[in-house]
């Protein structure tokens, strides 16, 4: 995750962006932890709103469920 110095709230893979960057566990507990509360707005020094966490997560789900499908099909 990446805050830009534009102010815009990114989910960022390569983590190269610009920006107060957060890096996030693939551990679905961790995701959990990182969307409850405050976590993820004092990570990136920000105020998250409700909507941009709600993206932010589905993006990330989206990612890990690629990432897993990737694995699973290079494992076959």
């Amino acid at each position: 995750m990446v805050r830009t110095p534009e102010g815009e709230l990114l989910y960022d893979p390569s983590g190269k962006r610009r920006g107060r960057g957060a890096y996030v566990h693939r551990d679905p507990d961790c995701l959990s932890l990182l969307f409850r509360g405050k976590r993820l707005s004092q990570a990136l020094k920000r105020e998250v709103s409700p909507g941009e966490a709600s993206r932010l997560r589905a993006e990330l789900e989206v990612a890990l469920s690629a990432q897993a499908s990737d694995r699973l099909e290079v494992g076959e």
